[in-house]
């Protein structure tokens, strides 16, 4: 009965959810000049568990510290003509592991999904990245979503 009644309350509180939790995407796209790391940005939020996604960015609220999981993708429709696209995701201005991204060179779709330990107020931003011949523009389809594991 002690732990039924334990198990529900957490449950009702949020204390064993996944949260803080988000998602954002954008709805224009956006012009990428080549052989350069760009910030991508997203004008639509989807759902904001905690109010921790501003400017672009997830920040990890005071007493929400622990492991996080992330994706985020672009896509562009002139993928045959660069040899690579990337998908960063930085923490604190920083790219985490840039050597496992993911590459594709014969379209224009790329994601990357990372679990990530962070600590209260340590940040989490997306950039993209190709080295085609000059710059391109992505569909405007970007997302960024993340949740704290339980």
């Amino acid at each position: 009965m002690a732990i039924t009644k334990l198990i529900a309350d957490s449950i009702t509180s949020g204390a064993i959810a996944n949260t803080p939790a988000f998602s954002v995407k954008t709805n224009t796209g956006k012009t990428l000049e080549h052989d350069t790391i760009t910030k991508l940005t997203f004008n639509t939020e989807t759902f904001d568990t905690d109010n921790a996604f501003a400017s672009d960015k997830f920040t990890v609220p005071s007493g929400k510290a622990g492991k996080y999981f992330f994706y985020a993708s672009w896509q562009t429709s002139t993928g045959t003509d660069f040899s690579q696209q990337r998908i960063y995701i930085y923490v604190n201005g920083t790219a985490v592991d840039p050597s496992n991204q993911i590459f594709h060179d014969s379209y224009g779709s790329t994601t990357i999904s990372k679990i990530l330990d962070l600590s209260a107020s340590d940040y989490a931003e997306v950039y993209a990245y190709h080295n085609r011949g000059s710059s391109i523009g992505t569909l405007g389809t970007e997302v960024f979503q993340g949740y704290k594991l339980i």
